[in-house]
């Protein structure tokens, strides 16, 4: 018997202190660190992001996510939607697999780091590649099917990369971890019909939002 996909990530996801990353991951990681960091910031000005930071900070509330556009601090999933957004505002962030990974998963594991209280660099690198690796091969099992009907991949499919990524910071075990992944399964969508409005780099923050959300409802 086949387990079940999720079932399968958990393992590997909670198990990720045994892995090590080869060095031309670990480049990729930098790579999207360095290059989402730049994006986040020329895009952290744009009205998208601004809507998105003025929403997050009437929630009120304690937090000690920090955003990308100033001092302040907010919850983990505030900062994952608003700094997300503003690394998808301007889409110069990378691409890859008919996808935007790092904008998404950088903001993802900076929220979630935070969160924790500070994490090791080797596991913000590690969450980044796992969520990237969970990422890639769920779409790589269906590469035409998000383009050919209207689907935009990256808010579909980035919810439960996020998931994977934010598990691995936190530290949840396979069962939490599994949890989390099918609960960002459920939190999924995004259409080309948005392209060339707001709701586009939106579709990058609430993918990164609705990852972090699912860790943490699972952790709860």
């Amino acid at each position: 018997m086949v387990a079940p996909l999720t079932e399968t990530y958990a393992q590997a996801l909670a198990g990720w202190q045994d892995l090590q990353a080869p060095p031309e991951a670990l480049a990729v990681a930098r790579l999207g660190f360095t290059d989402c960091a730049g994006v986040m910031l020329a895009g952290r000005a744009e009205d998208a992001v601004r809507c998105l930071r003025s929403y997050v900070q009437a929630q009120g509330g304690q937090g000690r996510a920090r955003l990308v556009s100033g001092a302040d601090r907010v919850g983990m999933v505030q900062a994952g939607l608003v700094n997300a957004t503003a690394a998808h505002a301007l889409d110069y962030d990378d691409f890859a697999f008919s996808n935007h990974p790092s904008a998404i998963l950088v903001p993802v594991v900076l929220a979630a780091a935070d969160a924790a209280g500070g994490v090791s660099g080797r596991c913000m690198a590690m969450a980044y590649l796992l969520g990237y690796e969970v990422w890639s091969d769920l779409m790589l099992r269906e590469p035409d099917l998000y383009y050919d009907r209207g689907w935009h991949p990256t808010s579909v499919l980035g919810p439960i990369g996020a998931a994977a990524a934010a598990c691995v910071v936190l530290g949840l075990d396979a069962e939490r971890t599994r949890h989390a992944l099918a609960l960002a399964a459920s939190d999924s969508g995004g259409v080309f019909e948005n392209f060339g409005t707001m709701a586009k780099p939106y579709h990058g923050g609430r993918a990164a939002a609705a990852g972090l959300n699912a860790a943490a409802l699972a952790a709860a």
